[in-house]
Formats: structure tokens, sequence, C-alpha cells
């Protein structure tokens, strides 16, 4: 009898117009694995934080996002291994402290973090492109980022693409906010109020909610700084000197900067005005314009505050002395 042939998984070949189609395959083609999406787990860790004391004490307080995002992964059933932030950080960039140890734990933990959960996008991050970019290193490592307040699925392109976009207006909004506050900044200066701290020689104090800023003690030596110079010409080592004497202790650097700020004469001067721009503060002036302007006149002839003195040309071998002298120090 003739034998029946066995029955075989093999594909058959082709034979005249029935090709093999994988005989088209480029050799660096084939054997090639394909690469697969890190499959994400069930667990988490949650991410909260506050930019401002006052931002703590509305609805998005440290407590209130906390509650929020473990009810999220409660709800969705995610294990939470650890809770980052709860402080005061700015998301206007992405050096924070707290921010930078949760991302180096999902990275690195041997949980599998799947997902990080925050209360709402601009808790995780205001600086727009570099979000983006962060959320889309931690997607290629199977972690997504999800807002309580703000669902959507980073899993599909529309998903990415809102997340994106609400990253983006964080950073709008950040940008209005501080556009604000220049514009603000500004038209103080532009009344004569100071923006910052006082110089040396002033207290900085609020009566009845107003601005004082007033001479104290300091101010006193920093006037006769101002006097010594323009009265008697002394240099700034003598002036250091004689003010040390009197209990304070100031640096050649630092006096010729104290003699250089109109703010000691009443004048205001800062980077949001206009080059050269000058405004007359309401503090009291600890010197007039006439000294200060003296004191500078004498600042630009010697700008390091020491004394020049003339070489006697009559001296003999005096640039061989010289350079002896400096070659043995």
């Amino acid at each position: 009898m003739r034998k029946q042939p066995k029955a075989t998984d093999a594909k058959p070949k082709a034979t005249n117009g029935d090709t093999d189609l994988s005989l088209f395959a480029l050799p660096q083609q084939i054997g090639r694995k394909k690469v697969k999406a890190v499959a994400r787990g069930k667990v988490a860790v949650i991410y909260t934080r506050v930019s401002t004391k006052e931002q703590a004490e509305t609805n998005q307080s440290l407590e209130t996002q906390l509650e929020r995002c473990r009810l999220y992964a409660d709800r969705h059933g995610y294990e939470v291994v650890e809770t980052f932030g709860g402080t005061y950080e700015s998301a206007k960039n992405d050096e924070r402290k707290e921010f930078q140890k949760m991302l180096d734990f999902v990275r690195k933990s041997r949980h599998k973090i799947g997902y990080i959960i925050v209360y709402s996008h601009d808790r995780f991050s205001r600086s727009g492109s570099n979000a983006i970019h962060i959320t889309d290193q931690l997607s290629q490592l199977g972690i997504a980022v999800v807002a309580v307040t703000q669902p959507v699925d980073t899993m599909t392109a529309s998903g990415k693409l809102q997340q994106g976009i609400q990253f983006l207006f964080s950073q709008f909004d950040n940008d209005q906010r501080r556009e604000k506050c220049m514009t603000g900044m500004e038209a103080k200066i532009r009344k004569g109020y100071l923006v910052g701290k006082a110089p040396m020689g002033y207290d900085q104090l609020k009566v009845n909610g107003e601005q004082v800023i007033k001479p104290n003690r300091t101010g006193k030596l920093i006037c006769l700084a101002f006097q010594l110079k323009a009265e008697q010409g002394l240099s700034n080592t003598d002036i250091i000197q004689r003010l040390r004497a009197q209990g304070l202790t100031l640096y050649n650097q630092t006096l010729t900067k104290i003699f250089r700020n109109p703010f000691y004469c009443g004048l205001i001067t800062h980077g949001l005005l206009e080059e050269g721009e000058v405004i007359v503060g309401r503090h009291e002036p600890l010197i007039s314009r006439d000294t200060f302007l003296r004191v500078n006149g004498l600042q630009a002839q010697n700008v390091h505050g020491y004394t020049q003195v003339k070489e006697d040309e009559a001296l003999p071998l005096r640039h061989h002395i010289s350079a002896a002298c400096a070659q043995s120090r």
C-alpha cells in the first residue's frame, strides 16, 4: 500500500505564481525584535505642591490635594506606595527638590510605578514644553501622569494633545501673572516706593499698611563715609578704617557700591524703568544730591580707592628694582 503523507504544520512552499513574500524582507529586518510598550502596573505615587502660603489656604491646599488624589487612586484600584511634595515649591522650572526626588523614585523604583497622580496638571509643572518633554520620557518608561481634576487618556493621540495643551496653558497663565506683577511693580516705583529690600543704612517698616523707610545707626556712618569722601577726598581704604573704628566693617567693593547708589540721596533707579530714568523716592535721603555727585566725581578718578604715587624718573635701576620685587613676592 502507498503510505499516506504525514500531516505537518509547515507552510507549503510557494509554487509558480504563489510566492513566499517573506523572501522580500531586507536582511537587516530579519530577526529584529519588535519593541513593545512597557506594561503599566497598578502602582502609583502622589505628588502635591503649592507655590505660596496663600494658595495653601484655598481649595488647592496640600491637604485637599492629597485627599482627592487618594480617593482617585482608590476609585481606580491603584496601590499608592509613596507620596511626594507636601511643601511650597514654585513650578516655573523643573529644578524643584521634591519634584526631582519624585522623578528619581519612579524611574528607579522596584515597584514598577505606572502612575503619577496629581491634583491638576499645573501642580505637576508650569514649564510648558519642558513638562511635555518630561511626560513623554515617563511615558516611554510606562509611567503616566494623571490629573484628578483634568482626566485625559494619555494612551491616545488626542489625550496626549489635551495634556500638552494644559501644560502650555499653565505656562501661559504663569507668564501673564508675571507680566501683571511687573506692571504693578513698575507703577509702585514710579510713585516713589521701593520694590525689594532697603539698602544698608535703612530700616524698612510698614505703618498702617504704608511703606516707611527710615535711616538707622548704620545709615549715620554711611553718611559720614560720603562726607569723608566728598569733603576730605579720603581714599576708600582710609574711610573703611575710620568706619571700622566706629563699629562698621565694610569691604572696598561694598563701599564702592554704596557710593554709586543714588538711593542715599533720595532717588530710585530700577531695571523696570527706562534706561537712565530716575524717580524721586518717598524715603528720607542720607545725603544731598550735590554730595552724591561730588563723591562720584572723585570715584571716577580713582575707581579702586587707592592713592597713586608718581615714579621718580631720577631713581637709578627703577624698573629693575620693581621687577625684582615682583618676582620675590
